[in-house]
């Protein structure tokens, strides 16, 4: 069987038919050069969130019911470091990086520790004074925090200012159309600079099963018929092929398309149809859970 990054058998420890998974460890294998970063950063912010009250996001946003914070980020290392492979990769040693929608702060603080220059934006007023600890944390790290005006998604900076500007899990929650978005994106981004651009591949192989089954991919109507508005989760999934439409026709060069697992190593340990679905996919790349996309502005 080939290697394919991290979602390789390499990575997964066999005992008695059964598949457990370690993510630190995936991280230190694949990544050895960020893993210490990742983990150190990861570990910082679950540490930082202990006692923190985050249940009003679900007002918004259902499926965050009881949601499991620490596991999401420290699975969101592998998102990190994959961030960091494609800087390193593409050859930006000294970028000046806008990360969009930074929430939790991982990426911003992940790279800034490794020498990027970062500028972090979101919208943390609109949550009251539930992110407050991740801006405190990023104001340690001297990364400077905007916000962006919804429902625009206008940028309050200058125009051409950033060598990269990674866009890790925002495009699905945009309402009405991804245009704005794209737009004020490209219009920071200097000639000649990178986009990432990372979201959830509709082509799931978990959401194709789903399907189907009858049952539905987005939240279930029960709790989100009752959501306050504005709805944040999921708006719109995309294909690989949707992606590709919209940087072509915003004019970006398609550098790099890397599809991966992220949520399935959540699990732990792998049985029954998990660890076939698991096995599907190492085979049927198309069918991943994240798409990434690296992107270069024309």
């Amino acid at each position: 069987m080939p290697h394919l990054l991290y979602d390789s058998l390499s990575f997964i420890q066999k005992r008695r038919f059964k598949y457990t998974v370690d993510v630190e460890e995936i991280l230190r294998k694949k990544y050895p050069e960020f893993a210490d970063v990742v983990i150190e950063t990861s570990n910082e912010i679950i540490s930082a969130l202990q006692g923190k009250d985050l249940a009003s996001l679900a007002k918004h946003s259902p499926g965050l019911v009881g949601f499991d914070w620490p596991t999401y980020i420290r699975l969101s290392g592998i998102r990190v470091a994959k961030a960091m492979e494609k800087l390193c990769l593409f050859s930006f040693p000294e970028a000046r990086i806008l990360d969009y929608g930074s929430y939790f702060g991982n990426f911003s603080i992940s790279l800034k520790k490794i020498g990027y220059e970062v500028h972090a934006i979101d919208s943390y007023a609109s949550y009251g004074s539930v992110f407050d600890f991740v801006q405190e944390l990023l104001s340690l790290y001297n990364v400077p925090v905007h916000a962006f005006d919804e429902p625009e998604y206008k940028l309050p900076v200058f125009s051409e200012n950033f060598d990269v500007c990674l866009c890790f899990g925002v495009i699905e929650h945009i309402p009405h159309t991804p245009r704005p978005l794209m737009e004020s994106l490209s219009r920071v981004l200097k000639s000649g600079g990178v986009l990432l651009l990372e979201t959830p591949n509709l082509s799931y192989l978990y959401k194709i099963k789903a399907l189907e089954a009858g049952d539905s991919i987005f939240s279930p109507i029960e709790t989100q018929y009752h959501t306050a508005i504005p709805f944040q989760g999921h708006h719109r999934e995309y294909t690989s092929c949707e992606i590709e439409w919209i940087l072509n026709h915003e004019k970006y060069a398609i550098l790099d398309l890397d599809l991966f697992l992220y949520s399935i190593y959540g699990m732990h340990e792998l049985t029954s149809k998990h660890k076939s679905l698991f096995l599907k996919m190492l085979k049927e790349k198309q069918k991943r859970e994240i798409m990434l996309f690296t992107a270069r502005k024309q």
